[in-house]
């Protein structure tokens, strides 16, 4: 392949330094306060496939949440996520919650989909409801994944999603060669690497006491843990973390941004 003859050596800008917004995702258990501590953010608007968010309207006067039928399909996210990127509005803080359930449904749309083409080969089984996902699927369904993260990276809002906790397993072969699973500790329930998408990953988890405490897994904002020496595992403060990140980081006004049209398509 030709090498562009447009390419001069302008083209090689010096990297700058951009300020940009905050992409968290927080895991843990039901209870450990995932949602109210993503409710404390600025001018929050929440995608609330959990039905939870009623819970919290006293903590949260006039909070907006779209709930039920309005996120009961993933075109449904993708979509309302694309009008608050695109339109004027006042919100600074998009939760998702969970992101749990948007995978889940992510991988509903490409099952469907899947099986629709498959119906279409193979008239004997019209009836059947599951279809044996092959690595082409797996690498369609990632790379869609892919574009919806990149549609919430490149979002000029806070975007703070909250992930379910599971159990992690590993198989082990005993003496005779049996598999068998056991418990390895636990992960947090989504795409295996959206641990890397996101620019701080944080798990809570309670106490004996109930008390909440949230342990940082990824800052690359650099704000939490170098700049303000903040240690690995805190009690779960958000005055503090506000502190940490900044108070003018985390309200600064949202711009419009117009659709790219790889966005558009999704």
């Amino acid at each position: 392949m030709a090498i562009d003859n447009k390419i001069g050596i302008e083209t090689f800008q010096q990297a700058e330094l951009l300020e940009k917004r905050l992409k968290m995702l927080i895991w843990g258990k039901m209870g450990t306060g995932k949602t109210p501590l993503a409710l404390m953010f600025p001018r929050p608007v929440i995608l609330d496939l959990d039905m939870g968010s009623s819970h919290y309207a006293a903590q949260c006067p006039g909070l907006a949440a779209v709930r039920g039928a309005g996120v009961d399909s993933y075109q449904k996210v993708v979509d309302l996520i694309k009008w608050l990127k695109s339109n004027k509005h006042d919100f600074k803080t998009l939760i998702i919650d969970p992101v749990t359930l948007v995978h889940d449904l992510h991988i509903e749309k490409w099952n469907q989909y899947f099986l629709k083409q498959w119906r279409l080969k193979d008239t004997k089984n019209a009836f059947d409801e599951t279809v044996q996902w092959n690595t082409q699927h797996w690498m369609k369904e990632k790379n869609d994944w892919s574009n919806f993260n990149m549609l919430l990276l490149t979002l000029d809002m806070n975007v703070i999603s909250n992930a379910r906790e599971s159990d992690k397993t590993k198989a082990i072969k005993d003496a005779s060669g049996k598999v068998e699973f056991i418990n390895d500790g636990v992960k947090m329930d989504t795409d295996k690497d959206d641990d890397y998408v996101y620019d701080v990953v944080v798990r809570l988890e309670n106490d004996s006491a109930g008390i909440s405490w949230c342990t940082v897994y990824r800052d690359r904002t650099q704000r939490i843990k170098k700049l303000h020496e903040a240690p690995k595992k805190f009690k779960l403060d958000f005055k503090q973390m506000e502190e940490w990140l900044g108070k003018d980081y985390l309200e600064r006004e949202v711009r419009v941004q117009e659709l790219s049209e790889g966005e558009k398509r999704l």
